[in-house]
């Protein structure tokens, strides 16, 4: 398969802007990382990911524009435009990020001093308040259960006893 100058040079233009988006993607996963540290092993994980999509791509890119070949100047463009938006483009975004997760976390902590933290102490005292009440109903209406088991046993075992001897006293006084 014969390959034109205009194919190839368009082919080397979309291995530039694979290399852009490849450095923009791994700008994400740095933006990630400024939000909250990871761990080694959560850090080791998003550079995994990063180099397996990466490697997807550029596969893909190779297919689609190479017929399936490497060829060297695809690499060579993409590491290019990987290394100019490192160097350029890189810096300020995550600058521009770094500000904006900065005021994010501004606005969390406020909102969690002047809305969550009272509103908090306030469900806390409602709960204090309100928490030993059913309590206190549940433990007297166990009681309450309890004393009319052993009540209702107790009575009716009485009630029973008292007819008997009251029968008995009645008949013994009717027949005498």
């Amino acid at each position: 398969m014969r390959i034109t100058f205009a194919d190839q040079t368009l082919t080397l233009a979309l291995g530039f802007a694979m290399g852009v988006a490849l450095c923009l993607l791994y700008d994400i996963f740095r933006i990630l990382r400024l939000c909250k540290t990871p761990s080694k092993s959560s850090a080791f994980l998003q550079d995994m990911l990063f180099w397996i999509v990466s490697a997807f791509l550029t596969f893909g890119l190779m297919m689609v524009r190479a017929s399936g070949e490497v060829r060297l100047f695809i690499l060579a463009a993409q590491a290019l435009g990987f290394a100019i938006c490192r160097v350029s483009v890189s810096p300020i975004l995550m600058r521009i990020s770094e500000r904006i997760i900065k005021f994010a976390k501004r606005i969390i902590r406020f909102t969690e001093k002047k809305f969550i933290r009272p509103i908090g102490q306030i469900m806390q005292d409602i709960i204090a308040v309100w928490l030993p009440i059913p309590q206190f109903l549940m433990k007297n209406v166990i009681n309450i259960c309890e004393n009319v088991k052993k009540g209702l046993k107790h009575r009716r075992f009485s009630l029973y006893n008292n007819v008997n001897e009251k029968s008995a006293e009645f008949a013994d006084n009717d027949f005498t």
